[in-house]
């Protein structure tokens, strides 16, 4: 039985994949094991193609890997992009009417997402991805009454329908595994550690706090868009002053001055916004002005990618 498991679940944009993987990613912490979450997405509301893995160890770990155990594809695209990587033992999670080929030692549990999810309505797409969680819970023996407990903590300020239908849909997803069997990561409740889930742009935030950050100015753009609105909401409590400029010149321009009038300040930017802010970095240098950028990557170098969003 093994220690860790990589679960990713993956579908189209506005189907709620990020929750699902927060979720289950806050129900494993519950359980005692360390969590390392990350997720890959295009810049689209709606369609392209989304994914979020979570990698779970009863060792301390600090990266994802290459290799998954159990995979929640919610559409054709997500098999054809991620089944190859399905360690032996694992297993893939489908929407039943997707036809996903055998290979030897990888467990094949169609559910039927779509007509499970149909009743839901306009949360017809979401509900795909908390019967995929349900489904998870089956296969690594997870209690649904501590999935249950998150699921309210997360959805409790929508209303108590729409708890209730998360709860429902969990269920249905747990009860869909028929043809069940134990595999070898099966999770078990350890001693629970003294750690607390965070995502990186709070925990620089954070950090930017303890360090006397006083002045933040940027121009929204993912995936550091984050920083700006948990110092936004930290203004008065820590006596910050957080500025939304025109353009990313603009950000670091305010931040140098800021900075030149004696005030601890900081800009936080990605790989195109970076690009445009070289002239003022610059005349930081010369200037002798201290600064610190926030360089929220993206894949490539200069611009990368400007429609797209994973850990670099």
């Amino acid at each position: 039985m093994s220690n860790e498991i990589i679960w990713r679940i993956g579908g189209e944009a506005g189907y709620g994949t990020l929750s699902a993987g927060m979720l289950l990613s806050n129900v494993l912490k519950d359980y005692g094991y360390y969590v390392f979450s990350t997720d890959e997405y295009p810049s689209l509301i709606r369609g392209g193609h989304n994914n979020l893995t979570v990698r779970a160890s009863k060792d301390k770990i600090t990266s994802h890997t290459s290799h998954i155990n159990i995979l929640v594809a919610l559409d054709e695209l997500t098999i054809k992009k991620h089944k190859d990587k399905v360690a032996k033992n694992g297993c893939i999670i489908h929407e039943e009417s997707i036809k996903v080929r055998e290979r030897k030692g990888i467990f094949l549990f169609p559910v039927p997402f779509r007509d499970l999810s149909k009743k839901y309505g306009a949360l017809q797409k979401v509900m795909q991805s908390t019967i995929g969680i349900g489904a998870t819970a089956k296969i690594l023996g997870l209690d649904l009454n501590i999935i249950k407990k998150f699921l309210k903590k997360s959805f409790g300020k929508k209303g108590e329908k729409v708890v209730n239908t998360n709860f429902e849909a969990l269920k249905e997803g747990y009860d869909s595994i028929k043809n069940y069997r134990k595999l070898l990561f099966k999770f078990k409740k350890s001693k629970k550690k003294d750690l607390i889930l965070i995502d990186g742009n709070n925990a620089i935030s954070i950090g930017a706090i303890r360090a006397g950050c006083r002045f933040l100015s940027s121009y929204p753009m993912t995936p550091s868009t984050g920083i700006m609105q948990f110092l936004a909401s930290m203004q008065k409590e820590h006596n910050i002053l957080v500025h939304q400029t025109e353009d990313e010149i603009a950000a670091l321009n305010f931040a140098l001055g800021a900075s030149y009038a004696g005030v601890r300040s900081m800009a936080a930017t990605s790989g195109g916004g970076f690009a445009l802010m070289n002239e003022t970095l610059s005349l930081a240098g010369c200037a002798e002005i201290p600064v610190v950028i926030i360089l929220g990557q993206r894949p490539g170098p200069a611009t990368g990618l400007p429609t797209r969003t994973e850990q670099g």
